[in-house]
C-alpha cells in the first residue's frame, strides 16, 4: 500500500535526479571529451537508492536512452564528437 507508493516516488525521484546530473553542462563535456579521448563515454552516471530498513543498496538501471524522450534528449546532446575532436588539443 503506502509504503509500496514511497518507495517508488523515491526511485521515481532517483531517476529524475540522475536525468539533472546527465543534463548538467560540465558533465555532458566531459562525457564528450572522453568519447573522443577514449572511445568511451565517461563519467557513467548511475541511480541508486538504500532502503534504510533493510540497508539493501539498489540500482536502477538508468539509461539516458530511455529515460528521455527522444524531443528532450536533443536538447542535451548540446556536445556533437565532431566538433569535439577540432577543439580538444590532446585528442587526434
Amino acid at each position: 500500500g503506502q509504503v509500496k507508493k514511497e518507495r517508488r516516488l523515491i526511485e521515481l525521484n532517483t531517476l529524475e535526479q540522475a536525468c539533472n546530473v546527465y543534463k548538467e553542462a560540465v558533465v555532458q563535456r566531459k562525457r564528450c571529451y572522453t568519447q573522443v579521448r577514449d572511445g568511451s563515454p565517461s563519467p557513467r552516471i548511475f541511480a541508486m537508492v538504500v532502503d534504510p530498513a533493510s540497508g539493501e543498496l539498489s540500482n536502477l538501471n538508468f539509461d539516458p536512452d530511455t529515460a528521455m524522450n527522444g524531443k528532450l534528449r536533443q536538447l542535451y546532446e548540446v556536445y556533437d564528437v565532431e566538433d569535439a575532436k577540432k577543439s580538444y588539443n590532446d585528442v587526434q
